[in-house]
């Protein structure tokens, strides 16, 4: 299974939640607006936060952990 990335948890949390403005995601999910803007730009988000948007869909904990994981792996391969 692919992994998810940061971006795709909060896409999926609007579609399960039907909450479309960074306000009310930010709201949702008790965070800043700019993390939300981060996240939907490619930002790693943290484990608690991805917890989180497990509570408002349907995807596995343990896949969106893994996911996070890989995505922060990822990103900080690239800026070496």
């Amino acid at each position: 299974m692919p992994v998810i990335t940061s971006a795709e948890i909060i896409e999926e949390v609007k579609k399960s939640t039907g909450i479309t403005s960074i306000n009310g995601l930010s709201k949702l999910l008790g965070c800043s607006r700019p993390s939300i803007k981060n996240w939907l730009e490619g930002g790693n988000m943290s484990e608690s936060y991805a917890l989180k948007c497990t509570r408002y869909t349907d995807l596995d904990i343990s896949y969106v952990l893994s996911s996070i994981a890989a995505e922060r792996a990822k990103n900080s391969g690239d800026k070496e």
